[in-house]
């Protein structure tokens, strides 16, 4: 399975817990994923071999670094209620904590590519 999109940063989405603007719906958990920030040109890259909140971030002057919080965090189906207070809403997906150069500012274009196993 494969997942494109492209979103702006909200002030919400610069929040260090799921709030409804950095939750990514897909209906599918992830085993890759890749976020560009097109504002930034930083790169966020998560792998399933990663534990949640981990993440390689490869800076525009082509630093890479791994850091270990403020990653992709996956939601594997159980209740959104207990992440934003929605009831009865279930999702699979994940959400983004804020990372900077890459989430920590509203107004950043986020080019988002997911991948399932399937299909890398």
């Amino acid at each position: 399975m494969f997942y494109q999109t492209t979103l702006t940063v909200s002030e919400g989405a610069a929040a260090a817990t799921p709030t409804e603007y950095n939750v990514v719906e897909l209906g599918f958990v992830p085993d890759r994923i890749e976020i560009t920030n097109r504002t930034e040109l930083n790169t966020m890259i998560w792998t399933k071999n990663l534990e949640d909140g981990h993440y390689y971030l490869r800076s525009e002057a082509g630093t890479l670094t791994k850091p270990t919080t403020g990653g992709p965090t996956l939601i594997d189906g159980s209740s959104k209620q207990a992440l934003l207070g929605e009831a009865t809403l279930r999702s699979f997906g994940f959400y983004l904590g804020k990372i900077t150069d890459l989430t920590d500012i509203a107004a950043e274009v986020l080019d988002i590519t997911v991948y399932r196993e399937d299909d890398i």
